[in-house]
């Protein structure tokens, strides 16, 4: 997983500004409040769904909730750079 990991960095890190590198810096600017919304949005829907899923179930779930939970996190970044009067966003 390390080396995949490792060639995923390599491959991001280019100086061109592509489609996947911009979607993911929005997780970026906010590590926090994803982080919070994920165990939320997570724990609804293994209660919703309360049963146990296979290893390509979890992968979907974990699409699906990055998916599902990307608008939040632009909307939540572009309200952290509109409101630099409230200290406290900084560290959400």
């Amino acid at each position: 997983m390390l080396g995949l990991a490792l060639l995923g960095l390599a491959a991001l890190d280019t100086p061109r500004e592509t489609r996947l590198l911009s979607a993911l810096e929005v997780f970026g600017r906010v590590p926090l409040f994803y982080y919070v919304a994920h165990l939320y949005l997570l724990h609804g829907a293994a209660v919703l769904l309360g049963r146990r899923t296979s290893l390509l179930g979890v992968y979907v779930a974990w699409a699906l909730g990055v998916l599902l939970l990307y608008p939040q996190c632009r909307w939540f970044a572009a309200l952290k750079s509109r409101r630099r009067d409230v200290w406290m966003l900084r560290y959400l």
